[in-house]
């Protein structure tokens, strides 16, 4: 049986990194911040991150496809799609 992960989890292990993390219109930041001690972004900072993970199926994610997302990431970024939203092409790594 395998317990799927919550990017919330995910944080607690990534001692000496910093994670940004957007969860789109669903999560209740409060909720976030009093179970987990986290900040959830409103936005995402443009040309910022080292690495983008789309871990969830939400359907604005899909709108807004792989070269939008990739402009959040820094000149050389990955991008990793944990949830196959987007094209073969559109993404670095998948699942």
């Amino acid at each position: 049986f395998f317990k799927q992960k919550t990017a919330y989890e995910i944080h607690e292990r990534l001692v000496g990194s910093e994670m940004c993390i957007r969860d789109s219109h669903w999560a209740d930041k409060s909720e976030v911040y009093r179970d987990y001690g986290i900040e959830l972004l409103q936005e995402p900072l443009k040309n910022y991150y080292d690495a983008i993970v789309i871990g969830v199926d939400h359907n604005d994610y899909k709108k807004l496809g792989g070269n939008a997302i990739r402009e959040y990431g820094k000149e050389k970024h990955i991008l990793y799609d944990v949830k196959n939203i987007l094209s073969i092409e559109a993404s670095d790594l998948r699942l």
